[in-house]
């Protein structure tokens, strides 16, 4: 279930075939539907008071949607992203919208990690999640004959992506404890982000982290 204003606009423009049942105000829907014939059901109340039972934000909002999940296929771009061990909802979403930001259709998931449709998770995609596809696979079962696997750490030397004809596969870490030390060892590569300051922040957001070494790996 998405709920808000921006990501339901977006899910609608983007993806409706994946919606079941829109819900919402006779405001909203007046103002934002405009007559168009939709394939999904819609449902509406006379306030937001109404939907009260149905969402968990503190305010809520003039409309949700209810969506099927998206058909999942394995990753066939050049650049794809592992995360292991992700558990920050927030940074779960935000990194789906990163993908989606690169074209990358597919990312891959520890056992462990936070639900890719947990509501907070959804939320942060911004309908990003509609259009990037999560496999949860142990990296073990990665093919290391088909992917050079890169490792974001504090540790590595390199900042940049060595040339290689595999499809290149970056492993984000756990928000506190990084990649786990049996995931290491299954490392080609080790890649870090350079720091410019001496003194402050010790580290980077694990969604920064991402943005910043897509782009890299990008330009």
């Amino acid at each position: 279930m998405a709920e808000g204003d921006k990501i339901c606009k977006e899910m609608l423009m983007s993806n409706s075939s994946q919606i079941e049942y829109l819900i919402c105000t006779q405001d909203w829907l007046k103002e934002n539907t405009q007559s168009k014939e939709f394939s999904f059901e819609i449902l509406t109340v006379e306030n937001t008071s109404e939907l009260k039972g149905l969402t968990k934000l503190s305010t809520p909002s003039s409309v949700l949607l209810v969506a099927n999940f998206p058909e999942i296929k394995e990753s066939t771009s050049v650049f794809s992203i592992y995360l292991d061990g992700i558990q920050d909802p927030g940074n779960m979403g935000t990194i789906l919208r990163i993908a989606d930001w690169y074209g990358i259709q597919t990312i891959y998931l520890s056992k462990d990690c936070v639900d890719v449709f947990n509501r907070k998770s959804i939320q942060a995609s911004m309908g990003s999640f509609l259009r990037v596809g999560a496999i949860s696979r142990g990296l073990e079962e990665m093919d290391a004959s088909r992917f050079n696997i890169v490792g974001a750490t504090m540790r590595a030397k390199s900042s940049a992506f060595e040339q290689t004809h595999k499809q290149t596969l970056l492993v984000i870490g756990n928000e506190g404890s990084g990649i786990r030390n049996q995931n290491l060892n299954l490392l080609h590569q080790e890649i870090g982000i350079e720091s410019h300051r001496k003194l402050g922040a010790e580290s980077l957001n694990a969604a920064v982290a991402t943005a910043v070494l897509c782009d890299r790996f990008f330009r």
